[in-house]
């Protein structure tokens, strides 16, 4: 079961601006443009939305990234995420892929703002609420790397298990053959 403090900072953007603190202070000029920014894309963005490095998803830092990714489908399906790295432009590249691994999708992430866009790329939705984390921050080898990372960092951050129920339903050889494998 899932503890309600970590639903909680899930689902409220001001307790995840307080645990974001200084992982939003980046040594970058525009910065204070960056957190001041208000709506769901950067000002003349230009590309489809989120799956363009141009025309990012905007979070609220690192607990941001994993409350916005958590909530997202496709297709009815849940979805699940692992990191692959970052750009030049500090933003984060993200791996996303359906439970079944028979979709996946490259998002880009900009986690230097106060707000939480509330767009979903194409042909993705956003639920509501997030009911736990479905994914990770960090790079991993296949699917077994995947849950013991995602059981790793629920741990180290809510101190209790915050992983959502979805993740139960993990098609692992779909995911190690679609996802990693590719």
């Amino acid at each position: 079961m899932i503890q309600n403090k970590a639903l909680m900072i899930l689902n409220n953007i001001e307790m995840q601006n307080m645990l974001a603190g200084k992982s939003l202070e980046i040594p970058f000029e525009d910065i204070e443009k960056r957190l001041n920014m208000r709506g769901d894309t950067w000002p003349n963005a230009k590309g489809d939305f989120g799956t363009t490095p141009t025309n990012p998803i905007l979070t609220n830092g690192p607990i941001g990234e994993l409350a916005y990714l958590s909530r997202l489908m496709q297709g009815g399906r849940r979805m699940a995420f692992f990191r692959v790295g970052s750009t030049s432009d500090c933003l984060d590249l993200y791996r996303v892929f359906t439970i079944d691994g028979l979709f996946a999708v490259n998002l880009y992430i900009d986690m230097y703002h106060k707000h939480v866009s509330q767009l979903a790329p194409h042909p993705c939705m956003l639920m509501p609420k997030c009911d736990g984390i479905t994914g990770i921050n960090t790079a991993v080898k296949n699917v077994d790397d995947f849950i013991g990372q995602l059981k790793s960092l629920s741990l180290r951050l809510f101190a209790k298990t915050a992983i959502s129920p979805a993740i139960k339903k993990l098609n692992k050889s779909a995911i190690d053959k679609n996802i990693f494998m590719v």
